[in-house]
């Protein structure tokens, strides 16, 4: 497996999760139960970061598509597009997955371990895509 099919593979995927889990949970007969059961502002709380996890796992999975798609114009780089597929994979992960945990523990009132989860997250994804973006301004630069 090479990285640009990891990515579209990943992007395919998380596009994929995102639908399921809006049908499937946000708009379907769990998230209802979810709104009966709980109270109204907790309920809002956790409707919202579902919603926002959601369109996390269709704008990451439209990202790791992009950036499959740009990788095959560039020149080879072997091991910086494994450490760049290895930060955007591990950093959209986690992101998510910091999105269940908000929507399923409340809202964060001072620094905890999820803070420090979800900054770990987009920083891996922001020092991915300016990797990506330097290797795209600067296509001489190989690290085969």
């Amino acid at each position: 497996m090479t990285p640009v099919k990891l990515h579209t593979i990943y992007g395919l995927l998380l596009i994929l999760s995102g639908i399921v889990f809006d049908f499937g949970f946000v708009q379907g007969k769990i998230g209802m139960e979810l709104i009966r059961s709980n109270p109204p502002a907790l309920t809002s709380w956790a409707k919202e970061l579902y919603e926002l996890t959601k369109f996390y796992m269709m704008a990451l999975g439209f990202l790791n598509i992009a950036l499959a798609l740009l990788v095959r114009y560039l020149p080879p780089a072997r091991n910086l597009d494994w450490t760049i597929f290895c930060l955007i994979f591990v950093g959209s992960t986690l992101l998510i997955a910091t999105g269940f945990w908000y929507a399923s523990a409340g809202p964060s009132f001072k620094w905890e371990p999820r803070c420090t989860v979800l900054t770990i997250g987009l920083t891996a994804i922001v020092v991915g895509l300016g990797m990506e973006i330097y290797r795209f301004l600067s296509p001489k630069s190989s690290n085969s």
